[in-house]
């Protein structure tokens, strides 16, 4: 919560263009060739699939660890509760403040 509109930043899509021939001349030759071997016309599409399954990855590699953590501090706060309410600690605590 603002009480004052600060202003944001100016972003410039600025990308400089280069002509070079040869790159050009390669990249004709090879969808040439890609288009004549029947070739997927995305270059990407195998990249992204990849991405993707490293994505999910990660993501189960996560949850895993949040289970984990959960789990042990579950196990915790009941060996801790266990010890307070079948120890004599509580009685102890309430005697010294008495």
């Amino acid at each position: 919560m603002a009480f004052f509109k600060l202003p944001s930043h100016y972003v410039f899509d600025y990308k400089p263009m280069f002509y070079d021939p040869k790159k050009e001349r390669r990249d004709t030759v090879r969808k040439q060739v890609r288009r004549e071997l029947g070739l997927d016309d995305d270059p990407h599409a195998y990249r992204y699939s990849i991405k993707f399954r490293h994505d999910s990855f990660y993501h189960r590699k996560i949850k895993r660890s949040q289970n984990v953590r959960l789990m042990v501090i579950l196990v915790l706060l009941v060996i801790i509760a266990y010890l307070i309410l079948y120890s004599d600690l509580l009685e102890s605590i309430f005697k010294s403040f008495m």
